[in-house]
């Protein structure tokens, strides 16, 4: 369906064209669900706009196979019009559905009632989230990228979410930091580093059962007893102090991340409590929202941590 051959990706900056990452190659056949993670900033957005010929800054091949279609959720949300109505931004790509029809898709992706009739450009960040990647799903192509589609979504937005990708009989590669969502639709995990992709098979706790036994089993196997320098041995104390202070670190995040987990559980909950009161409702959105974001930037830690971690056991 795709395969890749020694791409190397490049950005812009201010004029000059920096390497972020290099080595890439990969194969995806039809039908697989692919998970792409990475630390931030290492390319993962640029490499899905290089292979859908938005970024032109690279070197390297790859190649779609045969009558491969391509949807492409964008989390810039670039595609939609704030000036047009809810109900038109579906009713305009199938004129051909009543409106009770295009009710029921808008209602999939829990548009009810008046909130059809609302400006784009009047929409919540997480309702804007919803459209578009409704947007992508009435499109039936066979194959979908998604750039971090559950940033922004409630917890019943991510539910519909999820529904919808189980339904889905294509091909996926989608960029996310949502554990639990990789867990329910990845059956492989493609980790990107500057140096190219690591390929684990399974879903998100597969990979980091996997990635912890690289950990430990990197390790040198015992040698004789050697002479060690006053140098050496102060060296090899400080990396074993700063494997251990990294790993520590990682076990916070990982509690940090259950917390505010819960934390946007109890939210969810209350914004259903909520009712009409708009206010306390968008409020309780609100803090969702900076929950979620928090939920992020602890994911990009932990990915941060584990390349950290793989070095230092790889010296």
């Amino acid at each position: 369906m795709l395969t890749c051959s020694n791409l190397a990706l490049q950005v812009n900056k201010d004029g000059i064209l920096t390497s972020i990452s290099k080595n890439i190659n990969f194969e995806i056949k039809r039908g697989e669900k692919i998970a792409l993670i990475g630390a931030n900033g290492i390319g993962k957005s640029t490499l899905l706009k290089t292979l859908l010929d938005i970024n032109k800054n690279y070197t390297g091949e790859f190649e779609f196979g045969r009558n491969v279609e391509i949807s492409y959720y964008d989390q810039e949300q670039n595609l939609l019009d704030a000036k047009k109505r809810v109900i038109d931004e579906i009713w305009d790509r199938l004129p051909r559905l009543d409106e009770v029809q295009i009710r029921t898709m808008l209602g999939s992706m829990l548009f009810s009632e008046d909130d059809v009739y609302k400006l784009v450009g009047d929409l919540s960040g997480g309702e804007r989230a919803r459209l578009m990647l409704l947007i992508v799903m009435i499109q039936k192509r066979n194959t979908m990228f998604l750039d971090e589609p559950t940033n922004h979504l409630d917890l019943p937005s991510k539910e519909a979410l999820d529904t919808a990708i189980m339904d889905y009989n294509g091909t996926l590669f989608v960029v996310s930091h949502d554990r639990y969502f990789l867990n329910k639709i990845a059956d492989k995990i493609f980790e990107m580093t500057e140096n190219g992709i690591n390929v684990f098979m399974g879903n998100y706790n597969d990979y980091m059962e996997k990635k912890s036994q690289l950990l430990s089993g990197d390790t040198p196997k015992e040698k004789a007893p050697q002479k060690q320098s006053a140098g050496d041995y102060e060296t090899e104390k400080r990396r074993q102090a700063n494997i251990k202070n990294k790993t520590k670190k990682m076990q916070n995040a990982e509690e940090e991340i259950l917390a505010y987990e819960a934390k946007i559980e109890e939210l969810n909950i209350s914004l259903e409590k909520s009712g009409a009161d708009y206010e306390k409702a968008k409020k309780v959105y609100d803090e969702i929202e900076q929950t979620q974001k928090a939920i992020n930037e602890l994911y990009e830690l932990l990915e941060t941590l584990e390349l950290e971690l793989e070095e230092l056991n790889n010296i």
